[in-house]
């Protein structure tokens, strides 16, 4: 397995998640336009295989810049081709920086996952 890179995070305030696992911060990172726009880059932006379904799993790091690093798939459920994974991660690399987390008035690193559900080669976001 190779090594996840984090180059791109600054360090500053180290985030702890509460009992439930979940690191909370004041001010959540935000994509240009919000959570719609972020939701059409990647409707945009990603070519499926029409044979796939299921559901894939992701992380990766927004840093105090905006900047993203450190891409993973973390799970994937059902039938998703290699090929449709590499369009996902190469659409996630390759967007525009986000507005920072804040925590206490100063920009930190933060940990981001999201899912998605697949059906048909279709993204249902």
């Amino acid at each position: 397995m190779s090594e996840i890179d984090t180059a791109c995070l600054c360090g500053g305030i180290k985030l702890q998640p509460k009992k439930d696992g979940i690191i909370y911060v004041e001010w959540s990172p935000e994509f240009p336009g919000g959570n719609d726009s972020f939701k059409q880059y990647l409707k945009n932006n990603i070519n499926l295989n029409v044979a796939d379904s299921g559901y894939i799993s992701l992380s990766f790091y927004i840093s105090c810049t905006g900047s993203t690093c450190g891409y993973k798939v973390d799970k994937i459920e059902g039938a998703i081709s290699k090929a449709s994974e590499n369009a996902i991660l190469s659409a996630l690399k390759t967007m525009s920086n986000w507005k920072p987390a804040k925590q206490r008035d100063e920009n930190v690193d933060i940990p981001f996952k999201i899912k998605l559900k697949i059906i048909n080669g279709q993204m249902k976001l």
